[in-house]
């Protein structure tokens, strides 16, 4: 029985735009020097606010990483969450998908999390929190939130939909 690679996520959100470093551990400990690293180019980002793990169940580790003031002039902080598959050789050097919150100030990614299968479909789903999410049906500015992304069958070629993603649950 082969048991799934064991590793540590380090989040640096303050490291220039934000960075995301990944040690694969082994019987000897982690190794000395990061196996992976994820980074962004516009600052402020803050690209490993919030990281976690394994998504997909698939036996290969995971990393799910938030970056809450992914944004634009138009729309500052919007936020976003991205997912990085592992495989047999290691995690994807680009994000299988990512998702972006719509509404300026919504710091989506703050926090990430894996949830396990939420809606009984076979597929471990992830939640993303946004503490400056609106909640529009009670027109309650900054009410906090989080967003489910939901699980789906991926192929290396083919990038989900927008429509697979976001269930908003906000107070």
């Amino acid at each position: 029985m082969s048991l799934p690679w064991r590793y540590i996520i380090i989040g640096a959100p303050s490291y220039d735009a934000g960075r995301v470093f990944v040690y694969h551990g082994s019987a000897a400990g982690p190794s000395l020097s990061p196996d992976f690293m994820a980074k962004v180019s516009k600052s402020p980002a803050e690209l490993g606010a919030s990281v976690a793990g394994d998504m997909n169940g698939d036996g290969f580790g995971d990393v799910v990483v938030g970056a809450p003031r992914v944004g634009d002039t138009a729309n500052p902080a919007e936020g976003s969450g991205r997912v990085y598959f592992g495989g047999a050789h290691g995690l994807g050097s680009q994000p299988a998908f990512s998702v972006t919150e719509t509404h300026a100030n919504a710091l989506f990614g703050g926090s990430v999390a894996g949830t396990g299968d939420v809606n009984g479909d076979g597929f471990p789903d992830v939640i993303a929190g946004g503490i400056g999410l609106d909640n529009a049906a009670r027109v309650v500015a900054n009410a906090g939130g989080a967003e489910v992304i939901l699980g789906f069958r991926t192929r290396q070629t083919i990038a989900p939909p927008a429509s697979l993603h976001g269930v908003r649950f906000t107070d």
